[in-house]
């Protein structure tokens, strides 16, 4: 956990989130060395980062040719395009995982989010506008709930959250989405 603390400081709270301009995922779950893979990927989220969306979606596509199951790079690179298509005019969801202390199950759940995404772009969007996912390290901790809900439902352009994987954590930032009035969809289920 961030600094074994009760609260996350400004700087663990900012690099929790990302759209393509940070990479949360370290380590993918890669067979055998590929830097080829890492390199690339690199290179499209510092390319995001300037705000190179044609730069990007060159990098993050190079990338899922070495690891075509990497959900983080693919979530990215749709964003890249969407960001390409009209960067004015996307919708964005979030997904909140714990990335810190169960990446099998964040990348499980970055992966049926990513395989959505994928599906509404490439069938032209929702009414012609693309969807862009924010990815949310959640640290799969209740006690860092609230200030993650509320780094979630601060971001302007959030339309909605799927997450979180635990029910402890889903509950104990409910209060918070329902008072900002973020919908959030839970895929665990909870006993309250």
């Amino acid at each position: 956990n961030p600094n074994n603390s009760e609260q996350l400081s400004e700087e663990e709270l900012q690099e929790s989130i990302s759209g393509g301009e940070r990479v949360l995922i370290e380590k993918e779950e890669i067979s055998g060395e590929n830097l080829g893979f890492q390199t690339e990927k690199e290179k499209g989220v510092a390319a995001m980062a300037a705000g190179d969306n044609a730069a990007a979606v060159i990098h993050f596509e190079q990338a899922l040719s070495y690891y075509k199951n990497a959900p983080e790079t693919r979530i990215y690179l749709n964003n890249a395009r969407a960001g390409q298509q009209n960067p004015d005019n996307k919708y964005t969801i979030a997904v909140a995982v714990p990335l810190t202390n169960d990446l099998p199950a964040a990348q499980g759940m970055l992966r049926g989010v990513a395989q959505a995404q994928n599906r509404i772009n490439e069938s032209g969007g929702i009414n012609g506008v693309l969807l862009s996912v924010k990815i949310v390290n959640d640290y799969g901790q209740k006690t860092f709930a609230t200030q993650i809900a509320d780094l979630i439902a601060d971001e302007s352009d959030v339309l909605g959250l799927v997450g979180h994987h635990y029910s402890s954590v889903t509950l104990a930032a409910e209060k918070t989405y329902k008072e900002k009035g973020l919908p959030n969809i839970t895929l665990g289920t909870a006993t309250d």
